[in-house]
């Protein structure tokens, strides 16, 4: 009994020290997995199976670039015209470089090809025919002998003009030819007219008639133009024609101070009109005495170059469009920018201006064309049936009055003429815009009012 019970005891003591050493390694164990270990940090290892993913070729579609649009301008760069039509042809250098740089029309590209055909009919008809072939859907003309001789091949061909210098048999019919300028016989009435409102004296006003011996000089004697100074009492005193770049008009014109003549007017180049200018003043034919006066294309600012300031004092003309002085106009401001950008100055010729807005007319009319018909179906045929003859009240740009086409309607504005004329070297306007005179057009033609 006594031994049992010291077994037990011996059997305790062993037990108790056995725990005693064991604490210090659990303790240790614990410790370890809180402090090394925080909970934060411990992350479940995701297994990742590789799964094969198949190859995928993505094949390039090509884009069919859209056909570029054609536009030919036929004009005399090197023949009796070439130094107030040469000047203009910048002008559509400089815009249809913008419209490609705003993304062409509608996309599409504009091409544009210049043609010279030094004022030969001959060649008139072969750069034509070169320009038809090479696939233009507009052409523009600049000189009454291509407009007249190429109508009726644009009606054949069906492919529309825009003409600077057109004739009234083209404006009166629904044909092929599209102008915005008022006729060559109506700017001669436009500056009688404004000569006769400033007549002071009681006897008719004598006038000669001094024009160059051409399509576009001979509609100065037409049979409507001298009706028309007949019923206005005026005396037309002498007649004669004179070349396209004549070397002097002395011959002319004295016979026209024999004849007593107050007024001298002439269908000219700015090279002829000039000339006239210098010779009147060496005879001493001078404002405000004697007045002389011609149309748009014999610009004041050519004239006074070619005359020099005290010949051409009061030279007067006609003008239809913006002047470059004029800055709240928005195509005048736009074009100052162009030529300055490209350039490197800006525009001073005023035919620049006449080629400005004609190149806007063509891509109006493409535009409005490619919204009824797709590029690769464009001609000549669409771009006038849904683009110039839907013309209504377009501006270019605020560069010239609205233009509106229509059936027996091919002179876009309604005759609007202004008045110019070189006071002290400066070009004043004398008269603003009005409607001019009508020479030989139908009493009912559309826009006419009087």
């Amino acid at each position: 009994m006594g031994q049992m019970k010291g077994l037990k005891t011996v059997l305790m003591l062993v037990g108790m020290v056995l725990i005693v050493i064991a604490l210090p390694l659990i303790g240790a164990c614990t410790t370890e997995k809180v402090v090394e270990v925080p909970v934060e940090k411990v992350v479940e290892k995701e297994v990742v199976k590789e799964v094969p993913v198949e190859k995928v070729v993505v094949k390039e579609v090509p884009v069919t670039p859209k056909p570029p649009i054609k536009f030919g301008v036929l004009t005399d760069l090197t023949g009796p015209y070439a130094v107030q039509t040469k000047p203009a042809m910048t002008a559509y250098e400089d815009w249809f470089t913008y419209v490609n740089e705003q993304g062409g029309i509608a996309g599409h590209e504009v091409e544009w090809s210049l043609y010279d055909h030094a004022q030969v009919p001959a060649k008139i008809m072969s750069v034509y025919e070169k320009a038809k072939d090479e696939g233009m859907v507009i052409h523009f003309s600049h000189t009454t002998a291509e407009c007249l001789m190429l109508g009726e091949k644009n009606e054949k061909d069906m492919i529309p003009q825009i003409a600077l210098a057109s004739g009234i048999p083209w404006l009166v019919n629904p044909g092929w030819v599209y102008s915005w300028y008022p006729p060559h016989e109506n700017s001669f009435a436009a500056v009688v007219e404004y000569w006769l409102e400033n007549w002071k004296e009681s006897r008719p006003m004598k006038l000669s008639i001094i024009t160059m011996d051409s399509p576009t000089g001979r509609k100065a004697v037409s049979p409507e133009m001298l009706e028309w100074l007949e019923e206005q009492g005026v005396d037309v005193v002498t007649t004669d024609f004179v070349a396209v770049a004549p070397v002097s008009v002395e011959v002319e014109l004295l016979r026209a101070k024999d004849a007593g003549a107050d007024r001298v007017y002439g269908i000219n180049t700015s090279v002829a009109t000039g000339t006239l200018m210098r010779d009147a003043h060496r005879l001493g034919m001078t404002a405000p005495e004697i007045l002389i006066g011609s149309y748009s294309g014999a610009t004041p600012r050519d004239v006074l170059k070619l005359a020099g300031q005290e010949a051409a004092e009061g030279y007067t003309n006609t003008w239809y469009l913006g002047l470059w002085n004029e800055d709240e106009i928005e195509g005048i401001r736009l074009f100052k920018e162009l030529s300055k950008k490209y350039r490197g100055k800006e525009e001073t010729d005023m035919t620049y201006i006449h080629a400005a807005v004609m190149a806007q007319m063509g891509t109006e009319a493409v535009r409005m064309a490619l919204e009824k018909v797709p590029g690769d179906e464009l001609n000549g045929a669409a771009v006038k049936e849904y683009g110039l003859d839907r013309f209504s009240n377009f501006s270019p740009l605020g560069m010239c009055p609205p233009l509106t086409y229509g059936p027996g309607k091919r002179l876009g504005t309604s005759n609007e003429i202004r008045i110019m004329q070189l006071q002290d070297g400066e070009i004043i306007e004398v008269k603003s815009y009005h409607e001019g005179p009508w020479i030989g057009f139908p009493e009912d033609y559309p826009g006419r009012t009087r």
